[in-house]
């Protein structure tokens, strides 16, 4: 659902304009040996995420492909398209240009999404943590630069639409923020 409505909040012309940039991944975007820099909400920088493209097998890939299958038929049923093939069980061009950034898209998501998560706490007043549920996912693509570890040195929470990272214990200078 994240893909279909990422794909959704924007016009076939913009995908169609953008078709080379938006199925490649730069690893070198947002770092210090690249140009570019991440900016949230930002098209490119979901699309310059890493997606592992190269490394994905089969039983991997198979899963992704009839999602995109389904969010097709979907674009298709909203008349998202310009016009349908004019041949019977053909994709028309900008179907074909739809397939392959929603496949580069839920490759990206795979290995890029974070989990939305809600504190459940027994009094407001009192914050006692009760529970945590999840609410959702999101790519949010400054956030994926920072690599993980077991032993964090931030913690993350959700304020609106945006992750606020707080240093949960000194990181010094060269230290990497995980």
């Amino acid at each position: 659902r994240l893909c279909y409505r990422i794909v959704t909040q924007q016009k076939l012309q913009f995908f169609t304009d953008n078709i080379d940039s938006f199925t490649r991944t730069n690893p070198k975007s947002g770092t210090d040996e690249g140009e570019d820099i991440f900016l949230p909400g930002d098209y490119q920088s979901m699309s310059d995420l890493v997606s592992h493209q190269d490394r994905m097998e089969q039983h991997t890939l198979l899963p992704l492909l009839l999602s995109t299958a389904a969010q097709l038929k979907m674009l298709q049923d909203t008349n998202y398209f310009r016009s349908k093939s004019k041949q019977e069980n053909c994709f028309s061009e900008d179907e074909r240009i739809m397939c392959k950034i929603i496949v580069h898209f839920l490759q990206v998501m795979k290995f890029n999404t974070h989990a939305i998560l809600e504190a459940i706490l027994q009094e407001p007043l009192r914050p006692v943590l009760v529970d945590v549920r999840s609410v959702g996912c999101g790519v949010f693509p400054t956030l994926c630069l920072l690599n993980t570890s077991c032993d964090q040195n931030i913690t993350k929470y959700h304020e609106g639409t945006k992750v606020i990272g707080v240093a949960s214990k000194p990181i010094k200078k060269g230290e990497e923020v995980s």
